[in-house]
């Protein structure tokens, strides 16, 4: 299996082509930038960058469904809709909380639970438990917090992608999601642990994980409205 990873979701565009021969996985080519709001002038360009440079013709896609930016995700996963469509080849689907969770905790040795956090702007967080185990890590229910309900949680660490613009009770620690565990790889074998390739999976199943009723709706005064 060939399996292309797509995700934008956040600030990063991350996208990589990796085998699987025998069980083992074999390392293909990947990108991750940082180029927020360039998703969608990029995306399809560094796909067809990365077969070029593999020989790889995918038959399998992995896309991050969310939460995340707005655009970003609607983009990422439009893309994988239509390039699997286009390829007629399977795709599957895992929320970015869980990819990201999984890959930081593998990356940081973490043994203990923590959050990890995506802002969500308006003064909200897009949040999930991660555990030390992948199947309750992938089922536990995603929510939209304001920090000051963070202590109902009960967790003592937390990662979040901008912790500028985070203010957190003193006993919980704050960390950055460190750039360097987001890899395609970790998030082709984190789907790979979890199942989740199955030859009857197609693009009907990537179904963006936004969490708010309409995320494109302003945040403006009711007067503003009238």
């Amino acid at each position: 299996m060939n399996c292309l990873v797509i995700d934008c979701s956040t600030r990063w565009i991350i996208c990589g082509i990796h085998s699987l021969h025998d069980g083992a996985v074999i390392p293909g080519a990947e990108i991750r930038l940082e180029a927020p709001r360039e998703s969608s002038t990029r995306l399809v360009a560094e796909i067809g960058a990365l077969v070029k440079r593999t020989g790889l013709r995918p038959d399998y896609i992995l896309s991050a469904l969310g939460p995340g930016s707005f655009t970003g995700l609607r983009i990422g996963v439009t893309t994988a809709r239509d390039l699997s469509q286009l390829w007629n080849i399977p795709a599957a689907g895992i929320d970015t909380l869980t990819l990201y969770g999984w890959a930081v905790r593998e990356h940081d040795s973490i043994e203990e639970p923590f959050a990890l956090l995506f802002d969500g702007r308006q003064k909200r967080y897009y949040t999930k438990k991660i555990t030390n185990d992948l199947f309750t890590t992938r089922d536990e229910i995603i929510v939209d917090l304001d920090p000051l309900e963070f202590e109902s949680i009960g967790l003592s660490q937390v990662y979040v992608d901008d912790p500028s613009s985070l203010s957190l009770p003193e006993r919980v620690r704050i960390r950055t999601i460190p750039p360097e565990a987001l890899t395609a790889r970790s998030f082709f074998e984190t789907a790979l642990k979890l199942d989740a390739f199955h030859p009857e999976k197609s693009w009907k199943d990537l179904i963006p994980v936004y969490i708010r009723d309409n995320p494109a709706r302003p945040n403006q005064p009711a007067s503003a409205a009238q």
